[in-house]
């Protein structure tokens, strides 16, 4: 491992021949086009979740029937809130609230691992270039 990290830093400190250069170049379009891809996957999810939730809000007919399990529900809300605040005169302001912080999670964690992601094919750029 210690020759192939030498190896690496020789590599990035000579100058490169034209192949190389374009091997790594191929590699990092392909780290882009699939980052680009896996962030708007994650966000499109996520958008349509909030929808989806907002949806089964709007949608949901209360049942004539009285069952003491289903006293509790939260119908439109992405997690469990509270009991103490009242979900029908606050429901907007909470959706929101829960809507922003899962978009704003969904993009920290596509961040990450797009940096993790651009890293690898980076790497693996390198190491084709090394052969």
């Amino acid at each position: 491992i210690k020759i192939l990290l030498m190896k690496i830093q020789e590599h990035c400190l000579s100058p490169k021949s034209d192949e190389e250069t374009k091997i790594q170049n191929l590699h990092a379009q392909y780290g882009q086009k699939l980052g680009y891809a896996y962030t708007g996957f994650l966000l499109s999810h996520s958008v349509l979740y909030s929808l989806s939730t907002l949806l089964t809000r709007i949608l949901y007919v209360k049942s004539e029937k009285t069952d003491e399990t289903s006293n509790n529900e939260q119908i439109g809300l992405f997690y469990h809130i509270s009991s103490r605040i009242d979900l029908d005169s606050y429901y907007v302001p909470i959706f929101i609230h829960c809507s922003i912080c899962e978009f704003i999670y969904m993009f920290l964690l596509s961040v990450i691992d797009v940096l993790y992601l651009t890293v690898v094919e980076y790497c693996c750029g390198l190491f084709a270039a090394l052969r």
